[in-house]
């Protein structure tokens, strides 16, 4: 198992306060891997150091083995990044085959072309991934009209359709109704793996990072305290203990 991306003695303090100490693993190329904690263990703090927003107190993060602690977010995104927020972020105006094919556009590098509209462009990728992430029906709707776990389902579409080398998504289910969420979590599941895309997330909902994920981080109070593969993290005393010792939150759902 190659490993893409390399944290290395992470740590961030703010004002005295240390957000994030001496934290270390490996992400590995093409799976996925989950972060959790609980409230205030330094995922938010872990994301915002791996893309760029925030840079560390100290330690390294290396790509491929290419040091990038220090490199700017917009370099980051050149780089194969691609990530999305706790707050929806899609373009509300514009209609969801608008957002999709924009997303497309970025991802083909299709800027502007004199001899051919926009709107010629990925025509059949646009209906693929709106019947992927159920959104067939609200194509001609404006975003901004759309139910939040509509804006969240297109906000995960468009992520996937940039087809980056590393994909963060930052509580991507929240706010989602249950049958929003399994929609979701089938699609991005089947995106990510058919595409290659690495994927890492933070997510509270612990049947879903155990139903999808190859590894599991756990955090806390801003440190690591286990990383593994999921029958390793399920058995983990120390991670028992920070989810107040209810062993059955962290027992893995049956795969349907």
């Amino acid at each position: 198992m190659s490993v893409l991306i390399e944290i290395e003695g992470l740590s961030k303090t703010f004002s005295g306060f240390k957000a994030l100490s001496d934290v270390g693993f490996a992400i590995p190329e093409g799976k996925i891997t989950a972060v959790i904690g609980p409230n205030g263990a330094g995922k938010s703090t872990l994301f915002n150091l791996i893309t760029g927003k925030l840079v560390p107190t100290s330690g390294a993060i290396r790509l491929q083995g290419r040091d990038i602690t220090t490199l700017p977010p917009e370099a980051r995104v050149r780089s194969g990044f691609g990530r999305t927020f706790q707050r929806t972020s899609v373009f509300g105006e514009m209609s969801v085959r608008e957002n999709l094919r924009t997303a497309l556009l970025c991802q083909g590098s299709h800027v502007w072309s004199f001899w051919r509209a926009a709107t010629a462009f990925f025509e059949s990728d646009v209906q693929a991934l709106a019947s992927r992430f159920e959104l067939s029906d609200a194509l001609d709707l404006q975003a901004k009209t759309m139910s939040h776990g509509d804006q969240k389902q297109l906000e995960l579409a468009m992520a996937v359709a940039q087809t980056p080398k590393v994909l963060l998504l930052d509580e991507p289910l929240a706010g989602m109704s249950p049958v929003e969420t399994r929609t979701a979590v089938a699609a991005i599941v089947d995106e990510v793996r058919q595409r290659g895309i690495t994927l890492l997330f933070t997510e509270h909902d612990i049947d879903v990072v155990f139903e999808i994920a190859d590894v599991i981080v756990v955090l806390d109070k801003g440190r690591l305290i286990a990383s593994g593969p999921a029958t390793q993290i399920r058995s983990d005393a120390r991670v028992q203990a920070v989810y107040l010792g209810q062993s059955d939150a962290l027992e893995a759902p049956e795969l349907q």
